[in-house]
C-alpha cells in the first residue's frame, strides 16, 4: 500500500468499488506493478485490467486502470453504526490525524483505525497523520462526496521574457548592479538629480529601489532598479537582473572587480541580459582601466576596447562626467533591442518590494513589463491579491493609471506579495480567491507529506522504544527528526532574511524546517497549525497581543517574540538545543586531593586508605568517583568506605580531611586527584 500511495492516484467509481491511475513515468512494467498489487487480493477481486501507454516528457507512461470489488467485509458494513449523511462535498486538507479525521466525519476513531489496517497501513494511532489520498479514499468509502479544488496553472515567470510583445516601444527596465560601496545608489542619485544615499542607514541599500525616471525633457524615461551590494542580500541582486531589460553593472576604478561584482556577473549571464559597464570614481589619478578590462574579461564580459561588444564608459557620479554618455548608451541599447509592450494587454509585471504601513495598509513595488495597471483591477502575485485601491509613482503623487515600463506603488493588497514575484490580471475576486486556494494547496501539499511520513516514523519508533524499555528509548533519540517553525514577519524583507538563516539550521540528524512564513501578526490559525506539526512560531518585528501568547499557551505551542534578529536568534537555537537528542555528561560535585597513603589491614588483606583533604564541592559516599593523574582518568568505580577522624560519614565538605577507601582499586599515588561526580542528561551545546 506504500507503493500504491506514492505512485498512484485514486477515485472512488461506485458504491462496489473504486479506480486507481499510475501517474509516474517509472511505473513501465505491468508485472512489476501487479506484484505490488498482490497483497490487496485478500481484501478485494480484481474484475478487469487495461493497460495504455501515451507518451509522457520523461519517456512512456502506462496507464493502468482496474477496479477492485469487495470480497467480503465491506467498511461500509458496520454493526451498530450509520455513517452520518452530508448534501454538501466534504473538503480535506493536504494532511490531518486519525482523531481530527474522526472529528471532522462524526465517525469513531477506533472504526477508521480499523479500516486504515485493512488498508494495509499498520501501527496507527489517533495521533497518527494520514494524507488526502487515504482520507478522502476512505471519506468516499463512508458515502462522503469529496470535492479537490480544480487544478490551476499560473502565468511561469518565463512566458513574461519570452513572449515576443507588439506595440509601441516601451521604457527600458535598467537594473544597477556592483560591489557594495562602488556607487550604485550615487548614480541613481545624479539621474534622479536627488540624495538617496545620504538617508540610507550605513550609507548602504537596504533594499531594491525602483525608480522612473524621465529624460530629453521628459520624452523618454527610464525605469531603474538599484539593488543592495552586500553579502547578506543575494537573492535580491539575483532578482534584479531576472526583471531587467539591461544591467548596468557598476565597477569602481580604485578598486576593481570585487566578489559581488563577479556574483552579479553570474547573474546577469544567468537571465541572458545585455549590459553596459559604468566605470565610477574613473577621474581619480592612477585608475587601472585597463586591469578592469582585464578582470571583467576573466569573468566573461568582453568591453569594446578588447574587441568586444560590452560598452565600459568611465564616469563620475558626483561632477556629472560621463552621465549624458551613460543615458545615452542606455537608450541606444534600447531602441536596439526593440523592447515594445502593448498597454491595452491584460497586465503582468514583478513585485519589487512590499511593506505594510501604519494607517495605510499593504502595499507592493510593481514594475509593469506589459499591459497597464488602473485603480479597481484584480491582481494576484505569489500567494496574494489585490484590488487595487490606489496607485503613487515616485515622487509620492496619486496616479490613475501605470504604463508599462514603469514603476509605482500599488495599495490594496490583501496580504503582502512577495518580492520577485510575478503579478497579473485576473477578472475578479473570486477568480483571485480560487487561483491562491489551488496555489496554497499545490505549495502545502508536499511539505504536509513529508512531514507527515516524518512524524509518523518518529511517533511509531517512540512507542516501539517505551514497549523495549529504557536501551530502545536511547536508541530512539538518535532517529532523524525535524525542528518545526512557522515564522510571521513585519515585511517580506526580513521574512526573506529571516527564512534564509533558519533553513540551513542542523545538528546531526536533527535539521529544521520552515513549514510557513507570513507577514502580519500571528492568528488563531498559525497556532492550529503549529499544534498539529509541533512547530514553534516566530514573531520578528510583529507584536503580540497577550491574548495570543494565552492562546498558543494553552495550545502548548512556543511563541517567540523579538524586534532584534541577534536575540531571537539567540532563543532559536535554544529551541533548537532543546530538539536534539541528549548527551550524558559527568558533572563533578567534589574534589580532593591525595596527601597520604594509609596501610590498613582488613579481611586478612592490607587495603591501602588514601588520606585526602577535599578542595572543592563535597565529597558524597553515594557519588561514583573517578581518580586523576597527570589530567588523565585512571579509574572511575565507587566509596568503599569515607571516614572523618575514625567515624564513618555520608559525605565531607570544602576544607576538611577525610579517608576514603575505593571499591576494588588499591593503585593511589600521593598527589593523586579524586573526583566524585553524578552522571546526567542534557541537551548538547549548539
Amino acid at each position: 500500500m506504500a507503493f500504491l500511495s506514492a505512485c498512484t492516484s485514486w477515485r472512488h467509481v461506485h458504491n462496489a468499488g473504486f479506480t486507481f491511475i499510475t501517474k509516474f513515468p517509472f511505473v513501465r512494467n505491468v508485472h512489476k506493478l501487479s506484484y505490488h498489487i498482490s497483497p490487496l487480493s485478500s481484501r478485494f477481486s480484481l474484475a478487469d485490467i487495461s493497460v495504455k501507454e501515451n507518451n509522457h516528457p520523461n519517456g512512456p507512461q502506462l496507464r493502468l486502470q482496474t477496479h477492485f470489488f469487495h470480497s467480503s467485509s465491506p467498511m461500509h458494513a458496520t454493526k451498530g453504526f450509520r455513517f452520518p449523511k452530508s448534501s454538501t462535498p466534504l473538503t480535506l486538507p493536504a494532511v490531518l490525524s486519525v482523531a481530527s479525521f474522526a472529528n471532522l466525519l462524526q465517525i469513531p476513531t477506533r472504526r477508521i483505525l480499523r479500516d486504515l489496517n485493512r488498508l494495509g497501513i499498520k501501527d496507527v494511532f489517533p495521533e497518527y497523520l494520514i494524507t488526502y489520498e487515504y482520507s478522502s479514499l476512505l471519506a468516499e468509502e463512508y458515502g462522503f462526496d469529496v470535492q479537490e479544488a480544480a487544478a490551476y496553472s499560473a502565468p511561469s515567470p518565463k512566458s513574461l521574457n519570452s513572449k515576443k510583445d507588439s506595440g509601441p516601444l516601451r521604457p527600458p527596465v535598467v537594473t544597477l548592479m556592483g560591489h557594495v560601496d562602488h556607487g550604485k545608489t550615487t548614480l541613481l542619485d545624479a539621474f534622479r538629480k536627488s540624495t538617496i544615499a545620504s538617508t540610507e542607514h550605513g550609507g548602504i541599500t537596504q533594499k531594491i529601489g525602483a525608480f522612473t525616471v524621465p529624460f530629453d525633457k521628459g520624452s523618454k524615461f527610464i525605469t531603474f532598479l538599484d539593488t543592495p551590494g552586500h553579502m547578506a542580500f543575494e537573492a535580491m541582486r539575483k532578482r534584479g537582473a531576472n526583471i531587467a531589460d539591461i544591467v548596468v553593472l557598476v565597477v569602481a576604478g580604485d578598486d576593481g572587480v570585487k566578489p559581488q561584482t563577479v556574483e552579479a556577473i553570474k547573474h546577469i549571464q544567468s537571465a541572458d541580459v545585455p549590459v553596459v559597464v559604468a566605470l565610477t570614481k574613473s577621474d581619480r589619478p592612477g585608475t587601472p582601466i585597463h586591469k578592469i578590462y582585464e578582470q571583467l574579461l576573466n569573468n566573461g564580459i568582453q568591453v569594446e576596447a578588447l574587441g568586444g561588444e560590452t560598452q565600459i564608459i568611465p564616469i563620475s557620479a558626483k561632477t556629472g562626467k560621463g552621465i549624458p554618455e551613460l543615458e545615452a548608451a542606455i537608450l541606444t541599447l534600447a531602441e536596439i533591442m526593440e523592447i515594445r509592450a502593448s498597454p491595452r494587454d491584460p497586465f503582468q509585471g514583478w513585485i519589487v518590494e512590499s511593506s505594510v504601513t501604519k494607517g495605510v495598509g499593504s502595499s507592493a513595488t510593481v514594475v509593469v513589463k506589459r499591459g497597464t495597471v488602473k485603480k479597481g483591477m484584480y491582481l494576484v502575485a505569489g500567494k496574494s491579491w489585490c484590488k487595487v485601491r490606489s496607485l503613487v509613482d515616485v515622487n509620492k503623487k496619486s496616479i490613475k493609471q501605470v504604463l508599462p515600463g514603469q514603476a509605482a506603488q500599488v495599495y490594496g493588497w490583501k496580504d503582502l506579495p512577495i518580492a520577485g514575484d510575478l503579478a497579473y490580471e485576473v477578472k475578479s475576486e473570486s477568480e483571485a480567491k480560487r487561483i491562491l486556494s489551488d496555489i496554497y494547496r499545490q505549495s502545502n501539499e508536499q511539505n504536509f507529506y513529508e512531514l507527515a511520513e516524518s512524524q509518523n516514523e518518529q511517533r511509531v519508533s517512540a512507542l516501539a522504544a517505551k514497549k523495549s524499555g529504557p536501551a530502545a528509548i536511547q536508541e530512539e533519540t538518535s532517529v532523524s527528526k525535524s525542528f518545526n517553525i512557522i515564522a510571521k514577519c513585519e515585511d517580506t524583507g526580513s521574512m526573506e532574511a529571516l527564512s534564509d538563516y533558519l533553513k540551513p539550521l542542523q545538528f546531526g540528524k536533527v535539521k529544521s524546517r520552515v513549514l510557513y512564513t507570513g507577514v502580519g501578526p500571528v492568528t488563531e490559525t498559525d497556532i492550529e497549525r503549529a499544534e498539529t506539526s509541533d512547530a514553534i512560531i516566530i514573531s520578528f518585528g510583529v507584536s503580540v497581543p497577550k491574548a495570543t501568547f494565552r492562546l498558543a499557551e494553552k495550545h502548548n505551542v512556543k511563541l517567540l517574540f523579538h524586534n532584534v534578529i541577534y536575540h531571537l536568534m539567540d532563543d532559536v537555537r535554544k529551541l533548537f538545543a532543546l530538539r536534539l537528542p541528549p548527551i550524558l555528561v559527568q558533572r563533578v560535585t567534589g574534589e580532593a586531593i591525595i596527601s597520604a597513603i594509609f596501610d590498613i589491614k582488613a579481611k586478612r588483606a592490607v587495603v591501602h586508605v588514601a588520606g585526602c583533604r577535599v578542595t572543592n564541592g563535597t565529597i558524597e559516599k553515594s557519588h561514583k568517583i573517578r581518580l586523576v593523574r597527570n589530567d588523565k582518568i585512571i579509574w572511575s568505580g565507587e566509596i568503599d568506605s569515607l571516614k572523618h577522624l575514625k567515624e564513618e560519614v555520608t559525605s565531607i565538605k570544602k576544607g576538611r580531611e577525610c579517608g576514603i577507601l575505593l571499591k576494588n582499586f588499591d593503585e593511589i599515588v600521593t598527589g593523586d586527584k579524586l573526583q566524585t561526580f553524578v552522571e546526567e542528561y542534557k541537551p548538547p551545546d549548539f
